[in-house]
């Protein structure tokens, strides 16, 4: 733990929608970070998310058009995760939607093009008079703690009973003035916390004693240790929903037939500068090959963790594929979704 609490980051420099560029890598030693998430409590500063209000009786139909997903039983109270595809079906950004009211749906998103594009989906919808889209980006800030002890700290040190995973509560009567979400994005139970610019300065403040504070590259570790996307790698190819895996979560009717299955792989990478200089994968793989989006150190040995999207009828075959960029080589599958068990953590995790 630093001697010394960190500022609050977004409050050094608040990037406008996910920039990898401008998030803080880490907060002196990532692997310290990615063991205190696994088995205590981390503090991540996720205030590059934007932010909208959509209100008014069209809220459910015009985020049904955006979506593509049934919410007409999304009741007060629930988060939701959703998808934007263009209009060939590939998708674009993922999006989470709490639902404050009967006709008040907060949408987060790290894509700034999304608040356009709501817009221009009321218009198309004929929503434009049933709908308001209030920018709340400037006054929500967010804070995820994240680990074993999240619960416990948030009924002791915040006086907040987590709710059930996938709702929220509003905690303006407790030490947190905002909305507390049982939601993560490193495999690890915890909550978010959405709440306005001074809440988040003191809450940081007052966490960070004894909650590790985490950067992007914890943060990356832990996501693809469970399995889960990051938009602006994960649909870097042009992939539809059902072969990013989230069919269920998705339907377009004219999307083309799924191709593809996102997979993770170990693998080995000779050369340890390789994940500082990666860069998703833009084309779909050939067959015999994989199209890696996402890689990460895992051992010191040079073993990586790589996510990525193989040909159907190579996935079904369970035969090694290779790397056309020939980065990363000795690639062996590992399930797609879900945590890796203890045994494959990052060393020191």
């Amino acid at each position: 733990m630093p001697p010394t609490v960190p500022p609050l980051p977004s409050q050094i420099s608040r990037p406008c929608g996910f920039d990898l560029a401008r998030l803080p890598r880490d907060f002196g030693d990532w692997r310290a970070e990615v063991a205190a998430c696994r088995t205590r409590l981390a503090l991540f500063d996720y205030s590059c998310l934007l932010s909208v209000a959509v209100r008014g009786p069209g809220d459910v139909a015009l985020l049904k058009s955006v979506c593509a997903r049934a919410l007409s039983d999304m009741p007060v109270g629930a988060i939701r995760y959703g998808l934007t595809a263009n209009t060939d079906g590939a998708l674009v950004s993922d999006l989470t939607l709490w639902r404050r009211g009967a006709d008040d749906i907060l949408v987060m998103t790290g894509r700034p093009e999304d608040l356009e594009s709501l817009t221009t989906h009321a218009s198309r919808a004929g929503l434009a008079d049933r709908i308001t889209l209030d920018d709340r980006s400037d006054e929500t800030y967010v804070l995820a703690l994240q680990g074993p002890l999240a619960v416990r700290c948030c009924e002791d040190d915040l006086n907040v009973t987590p709710p059930a995973a996938f709702t929220f509560v509003t905690a303006a009567q407790s030490d947190v003035a905002g909305l507390v979400g049982r939601i993560g994005y490193s495999g690890e139970d915890g909550v978010e916390i959405l709440c306005d610019r001074d809440t988040a300065e003191t809450l940081w403040q007052r966490l960070a004693r004894h909650a590790q504070p985490c950067g992007f590259r914890a943060a990356n570790v832990l996501r693809l240790g469970a399995g889960l996307p990051l938009f602006t790698h994960e649909f870097a190819p042009p992939v539809t929903a059902a072969e990013a895996g989230f069919g269920h979560l998705r339907h377009d009717p004219g999307a083309p037939a799924k191709e593809l299955t996102r997979v993770r792989a170990f693998a080995h990478c000779d050369d340890p500068t390789a994940f500082d200089r990666f860069a998703p994968a833009r084309d779909r793989p050939a067959p015999g090959t994989i199209a890696i989006t996402s890689a990460v150190s895992w051992r010191d040995d040079g073993t990586a963790l790589v996510m990525g999207y193989l040909r159907d009828d190579d996935a079904a075959k369970g035969q090694p594929v290779r790397d056309p960029r020939e980065v990363f080589t000795d690639l062996w599958p590992v399930p797609a979704r879900g945590r890796l068990p203890k045994g494959r953590l990052p060393e020191t995790a």
